[in-house]
């Protein structure tokens, strides 16, 4: 499974099982967590607490902004589904998006 991050695409650690894009199960996510490396002052995925902080202030100040914008489009897609206009999503075994 790959995780977009702040600077980039990182891999989990190798020998991961992902299906359809989740954790394969609570349990093997777990023992990752606890088996991880981690640095001391950073998460997961390598970020400090104020990088973390830093960018949930950018994502408040962008949707603040576009809340109402976002409520709408959040209805009409809520309308479409409803409406029986949407598709669902198919993937390629490469877990891509298929157009």
């Amino acid at each position: 499974m790959r995780v977009v991050g702040r600077d980039g695409e990182r891999d989990f650690a190798e020998g991961r099982r992902v299906i359809d894009g989740g954790v394969m199960s609570v349990h093997d996510f777990a023992r990752f967590v606890t088996q991880s490396a981690l640095v001391p002052g950073r998460d997961l995925f390598g970020e400090t607490e104020a990088e973390i902080r830093a960018d949930e202030e950018v994502w408040t100040r962008q949707f603040v902004g576009s809340r109402d914008m976002l409520r709408m489009m959040a209805q009409e897609a809520a309308a479409e589904y409803r409406a029986g206009r949407t598709k669902p999503m198919e993937f390629t075994a490469e877990r891509r998006l298929t157009r």
